[in-house]
């Protein structure tokens, strides 16, 4: 998920400044989940940067030093807490989507990753998340044999969301899938997607890594504000506090 952080920080983005000044007519409860489960994804970019500030501090200190064993183990250390706040983001992600159901059902269609019907099963924005990993081989002696993720390139990062909402409308005329919109956003982003592989001696993919690490922490920062002001804006204290 982390080579991902630009991609689904700018997708936040979105869906704050989409929602914003948009009327809320529910129930004090149900307010109330929505504000939660704002607050949790809002926090879950925080979770999300922390992790990227420390892989990014590996990556610059495995560059600098150019110890591979050293390399090795601080990264094996590191790869179960990138796992778990990837899934936890992802948990957050699909309770943050359940919640714009109710405040915008189209935007809701567009980026729901699990739906219900006598079963779970996950959508296609969800299955191109979840096969998006950050895995590491190692064989049991250091230094690590590869590290391998999947990342997107520059078109995806610079994908316009409002084009793919658009076509939401289209469903409510057509004879065609709901998930047919996301299924359209899922397959540009698959278009940008290639697969990347880090040696413990290749310290020149791993600075250019570095590098894209720290641009994704800008816009984890951009989208953190907006979300921030969109709580703030929709949201109050007795809605948050409520039980």
């Amino acid at each position: 998920m982390i080579a991902w952080a630009g991609v689904v920080a700018k997708l936040a983005e979105y869906i704050a400044t989409k929602l914003i000044g948009k009327k809320i007519d529910m129930t004090l409860d149900k307010k109330s989940r929505a504000a939660k489960a704002f607050l949790t994804f809002h926090n879950a970019f925080i979770e999300l940067d922390d992790v990227l500030s420390k892989t990014i501090d590996l990556l610059d200190n495995a560059c600098n030093r150019r110890k591979p064993v050293i390399f090795s183990k601080e990264l094996l250390r590191l790869v179960p807490k990138i796992q778990e706040v990837s899934k936890s983001f992802l948990s957050s992600l699909s309770s943050t989507t359940a919640a714009i159901q109710i405040i915008d059902p189209r935007l809701s269609e567009l980026l729901k990753i699990v739906a219900s019907f006598k079963g779970t099963y996950f959508s296609p924005l969800a299955k191109l998340l979840l096969t998006n990993k950050f895995e590491v081989e190692f064989t049991g002696l250091h230094p690590f044999k590869t590290l391998s993720f999947t990342k997107p390139d520059s078109s995806v990062l610079e994908i316009d969301y409002e084009t793919y909402y658009a076509m939401t409308a289209d469903v409510t005329h057509l004879l065609i899938p709901a998930s047919w919109a996301q299924e359209q956003l899922v397959k540009a982003m698959q278009q940008g997607i290639s697969q990347y592989e880090i040696g413990p001696r290749d310290y020149d993919k791993a600075r250019a890594l570095c590098i894209e690490l720290k641009e994704h922490r800008q816009r984890i920062a951009v989208a953190r504000e907006a979300l921030r002001e969109f709580i703030s804006k929709t949201f109050s204290i007795e809605d948050l506090l409520f039980h």
